[in-house]
This record gives structure tokens, sequence and C-alpha cells, in this order.
């Protein structure tokens, strides 16, 4: 088991790992140096275990990624604070729905000239249909949608998100992301002496691991790890064999659980 200061996707990779290899008769994982994030004892050796996630990438104008999942949290921590400030001055028979696309340039006067005019279309009165207006260039879209007698929701204003910075190509996504996660632990391990694993757990779950084997199949990225491991939402582990996956320094695999 992997001990409590882990972070809760380090605990759920060790425990799907731990599963995967034949479970606690055969192997156990504890928490690593940092790097690696664990340490997996398996047929008596241990070798270090390094985790990351894969979600699906933002990707700016100069090519460089980021992420949705961090992206479309910065949107929703801003609706929250619209729905704090001003989500007691809405009719209680109506909530407003406000719709808007990712990234924001200038957040802070987005949201100051947002919550400016929301506040001018409650003072006139519910909106009728879907109000629009362009805030710093941004297309925002409101719409009162009359509430439910007896809904529990407490929150009056909330949003839909959309994104300008991403790719509806999955099998690119999963290519990129892939690639920028091996390098990037591949930098931050460095330093690290011994013979280490990779665990990837997958939070892009449109593409499975088909997709990512393929992706992996078709990028060429310098790495030291000796295995890396897909980890989908499951708790289901698969191997990816990347053009420069090293040879192997770790505990050889046991037969398939």
């Amino acid at each position: 088991m992997v001990g409590p200061t882990q972070r809760p996707e380090e605990r759920f990779a060790g425990d799907a790992l731990v599963e995967y290899f034949g479970g606690r008769e055969r192997c156990s994982v504890a928490a690593g140096r940092d790097p690696p994030d664990l340490e997996l004892t398996l047929c008596g050796e241990v070798v270090g275990i390094e985790v990351s996630q894969l979600v699906q990438p933002t990707i700016a104008p100069d090519g460089s990624l980021g992420s949705r999942i961090g992206q479309d949290d910065a949107g929703l921590r801003l609706l929250d604070r619209l729905d704090e400030a001003l989500g007691p001055s809405v009719p209680e028979s109506i909530e407003l729905g406000v719709t808007f696309e990712l990234p924001i340039a200038k957040p802070k006067r987005f949201e100051s000239e947002l919550a400016a005019w929301l506040m001018e279309l409650l003072a006139a009165g519910p909106p009728a249909g879907e109000a629009k207006r362009a805030v710093l260039g941004t297309a925002v879209r409101v719409c009162a949608h009359t509430r439910r007698p007896g809904c529990r929701r407490k929150k009056r204003i909330w949003g839909v998100l959309g994104s300008g910075n991403t790719s509806a190509d999955i099998a690119l996504n999963a290519q990129l992301v892939l690639e920028q996660r091996i390098s990037a632990k591949q930098r931050a391990c460095a330093a690290v002496p011994d013979s280490l694993w990779l665990a990837l757990l997958n939070d892009y779950w449109l593409a499975d691991a088909e997709t990512y084997a393929l992706a992996a199949r078709q990028i060429d990225v310098e790495h030291r790890f000796a295995r890396i491991l897909l980890i989908d939402g499951q708790g289901r582990v698969s191997e990816l064999e990347t053009c420069s996956t090293p040879a192997s320094q770790a505990p050889s695999k046991p037969a398939p659980p």
C-alpha cells in the first residue's frame, strides 16, 4: 500500500501496478524519494516509478503545450467567483448560464467587465432568451434558465466553457501529450541513478490504450525509462513501446495476471 503522503493519483497508480503484477503476494509499493514518486518491489528487486498524467493538451501560438484541465479550472474558478458575488442578485425563479471560450488574454479585466455586464442585465430584469456581447474580444452568451420548483442546486450563475486552442484530432493530441510528458519526466529524473519506469495515468478519456500504443510508436523521444506503463481510469494497465525505448535494466516482466 502506498503511503499516506502520496498524492491521490500516485496512490491510484501504485494500487493499479500492484494488481497488474500479481497482487500483494508478489509485490508491494512504497513512497519514493521524489523523484521517483514510488518504489515497486517485485520478485525481490526494487524499481523506481515516476508518475504523470495524460490530459488533453492546449496548443499555444508558439507551439508550446499546456493542460486543458488547468485552463478549464481557471475558467470554472472565474465562474465560481461571479456566482459568489452576483448569485444573490439573481431572481429566485431563474439561473444564468454563461458561455465563453478559453483562453482569456486578460482574465482579471475580463472578469471585471463580465461582472459589470451581468449586473446591467440583472438590473434591467432577466434577459429574454439569449444576450450576447463581446467582452475584451471574447464572445459571451448569457441565457436565463427557469429554475425548477424544489431545485436544490446552490449555484445561480454557471457556465459552459469552450476552447479555442485545442485540437479535435485525438491521435494528434495523444502523440503530443505523450511526447511532452515523457520529455518532461526525463528532465525531472535526469539525476536519478537507478533504473526507472514511467507510469502514465490517462485522464484524456477520448484516447484509449490502442490510440496511445500507436502514438508511442510514432514519436521519437530520448528517455531513460526502461518501461512505460499506461493506466486508465479503471486501473487497467498496458505497456507502451517508443522508438527510443532503452534496453531494460528492470526486473523481468511476470506472466500476465
